[in-house]
């Protein structure tokens, strides 16, 4: 989301001062906010995009019109956590519920 924010916020030809002056910020929180350090919340983020002239959207889903490529690759994979694990043998479960 942050580098998404940046892209944006250069695009536009805002600097970091600009917009965290704009947002009732500091440099240091706004470059926060770009690095990924600080989470951003909804309200936050609503004012980013209203500064910025985009939907909310933008910032997850690259342009806000199409979904991103890579989510759909985590969507859309079917893989699961329990495809990388092979099933405990029943002996071992008795082994470790056991203490042994």
């Amino acid at each position: 989301m942050g580098r998404r924010i940046r892209l944006r916020r250069r695009e536009t030809g805002i600097s970091q001062t600009e917009l965290a002056g704009h947002l009732g910020l500091s440099f240091q929180q706004m470059q926060k906010y770009e690095k990924g350090i600080n989470r951003i919340g909804a309200a936050r983020l609503r004012q980013i995009a209203k500064m910025l002239g985009v939907d909310i959207p933008f910032f997850y889903d690259g342009d806000g019109k199409e979904p991103d490529v890579d989510s759909l690759l985590v969507v859309n994979s079917g893989f699961s956590a329990s495809d990388c694990c092979a099933p405990t043998p029943p002996s071992k479960i008795k082994w470790c519920r056991d203490g042994l």
